[in-house]
């Protein structure tokens, strides 16, 4: 049987102690990047599933990486059945228990509302992308299941909160979660000191991007800006040297830029280079990034270049070196 973590068994309990002294309230679980979201995941509709086999769960995300980990990693915890509601993937599932992207969710619930019957919990995964706004798809979609069931509990997992603009995710004008229920962000030295998580150590590289000059818009720079910043060439061909240098003793390496031709150049760059590498945006079908990032996982490419696409929630454990190519002044990215 599968062992939790001593924290992901305490988030756990936690959630529970929570719903069951807080009725009607919905809570926040604040976990770092690389603490095991999707393995709490899993427990927590799990232990759902053992009290209620006949309760209707719904774990809702933004984008299908995330719903295939997260089903994953449930497929591997607990021997229950479960489906995939989401076109990119293929997969147009309707089970008690579903993992889903919310925008085909709510290209569903706008023909038949009733579709995917009422549910118990949603579990939203990077819960930080929920604006305050209610004309956005997440609070479209979330209204329609409170309708349907006003007892509804909604949960959200995220690392970052907060938003720039906006302030923690509870403090929001008409805000989904009213409390944090737990936050595991202020231990994250000592997650590091027993092993759970790699200290991040900054290389100074002998190329920098310069950002005077760039301005600000929602709390980070421009990104045609940035964009038009790195898209010199031999900007571009000294910034993958540097890469290069640092990936020699490296097992695998992730790099992000803004911008689809830059991400292009970058990774056509860095093949020359000697680094195999291949890249992932929206340029691509859906199938051929899904194919880069399948070769990535399986060590048949050292590298993979992304331009906006693996931003949140990628897990590939054996990643040992991150190079920024796209400055940034948001906190949350």
């Amino acid at each position: 049987m599968f062992k939790l973590r001593p924290y992901q068994e305490e988030c756990c309990s936690t959630f529970w102690s929570f719903v069951k002294t807080n009725k009607g309230q919905n809570p926040l679980l604040v976990l770092p990047t690389g603490t095991g979201k999707s393995v709490i995941i899993a427990e927590i509709i799990r232990r759902f599933y053992e009290l209620d086999n006949n309760a209707s769960v719904l774990m809702l995300t933004h984008v299908s990486e995330l719903v295939k980990q997260n089903f994953d990693k449930f497929q591997k915890l607990a021997n229950i059945e479960a489906g995939i509601y989401s076109a990119s993937i293929g997969l147009k599932e309707n089970k008690k228990i579903l993992f889903a992207t919310v925008q085909s969710v709510y290209s569903k619930l706008k023909k038949d509302k009733n579709y995917f019957g009422i549910k118990r919990l949603i579990i939203v995964d990077e819960a930080h992308l929920i604006s305050e706004k209610d004309t956005t798809v997440y609070r479209k979609v979330l209204s329609i299941f409170k309708e349907l069931n006003p007892k509804v509990c909604i949960c959200g997992l995220t690392a970052t909160p907060f938003r720039t603009n906006g302030g923690y995710l509870t403090e929001q004008e008409n805000p989904i979660f009213n409390a944090i229920a737990y936050d595991l962000s202020k231990q994250i030295n000592s997650l590091i000191e027993q092993g759970y998580l790699s200290e991040l150590i900054p290389y100074k590289t002998d190329e920098q991007i310069d950002t005077k000059g760039l301005h600000i818009r929602g709390g980070d720079f421009i990104d045609t800006e940035v964009m038009s910043r790195i898209s010199d060439e031999n900007l571009q061909k000294r910034l993958c040297e540097n890469i290069v240098k640092f990936a020699q003793n490296r097992k695998s390496c992730l790099v992000f830029v803004s911008g689809i031709e830059n991400c292009e150049k970058i990774s056509s760059k860095l093949n020359d280079l000697g680094l195999k590498t291949a890249s992932v945006n929206s340029s691509h079908t859906q199938e051929e990034n899904d194919k880069n990032i399948l070769s990535f996982r399986n060590n048949e490419l050292k590298c993979i270049v992304s331009a906006d696409q693996l931003t949140t929630g990628f897990d590939v454990p054996q990643v040992d070196l991150i190079a920024i190519l796209r400055p940034t002044t948001s906190s949350g990215l």
